[in-house]
């Protein structure tokens, strides 16, 4: 199948197998029309396509209208219809996603008056914008520690930076993991500086 975006209901189902046809015998086709994410139709259709060739197939889709905020995409299946020695029936071998060119989903933002301060409780700073609260801390090098939404905490830790990664066998050919370990050490000491908090028109700035 050929990925594209859909102007129209008409999908191309590419065949690769040079000797082989796909017929009714052995594929069958399924379609789900997914919006926003969910599944909103679904159908079944079979084609018949010569081996190492092409064909246009026509499906038949509820009509879609183009609304802000909602996108459509359709998804495309191909199951074997009968058992080989390899393969069971019913197995999927090839799918694809296609994305309607009619999707608004990324609409523009509406004009809001949100406001965002920031206040010093202690040895920490709570920085709020609406029904999010970013916290900070000024002292023992910790950064951001937290971060609600309605009073719910949604960080299971408090962010770090990290320097390290796995090595790889290349890595362990020019002995990384010895003289590249102060890396791995850097990240689990690093300190957090706070320099100031700021407040104007246009950020937050910290």
């Amino acid at each position: 199948m050929v990925s594209s975006v859909l102007t129209r209901t008409i999908i191309t189902i590419v065949n690769d197998f040079k000797f082989v046809p796909v017929t009714p015998k052995d594929h069958n086709f399924k379609w789900v029309l997914l919006k926003n994410g969910q599944q909103f139709a679904e159908g079944k259709f079979t084609a018949t396509v010569e081996a190492d060739a092409q064909k246009d197939v026509q499906l038949k889709l509820p009509a879609i209208k183009a609304e802000p905020g909602v996108e459509y995409f359709l998804q495309v299946f191909a199951y074997t219809v009968n058992a080989t020695e390899l393969i069971p029936a019913g197995f999927e071998v090839a799918k694809e996603e296609f994305a309607f060119a009619s999707n608004n989903y990324f609409v523009a933002a509406a004009d809001h008056d949100g406001s965002i301060s920031v206040e010093k409780e202690n040895h920490r700073y709570n920085v709020n914008a609406g029904d999010l609260r970013y916290e900070f801390w000024t002292v023992a090098g910790r950064g951001l520690t937290n971060m609600r939404y309605k009073e719910r905490n949604i960080l299971n830790q408090a962010p770090r930076i990290n320097f390290w990664r796995a090595p790889t066998d290349n890595d362990f050919g020019e002995n990384m993991q010895n003289w590249g370990r102060i890396w791995d050490a850097a990240s689990h000491t690093a300190e957090y500086k706070f320099i100031n908090a700021e407040v104007n028109l246009l950020s937050t700035t910290k």
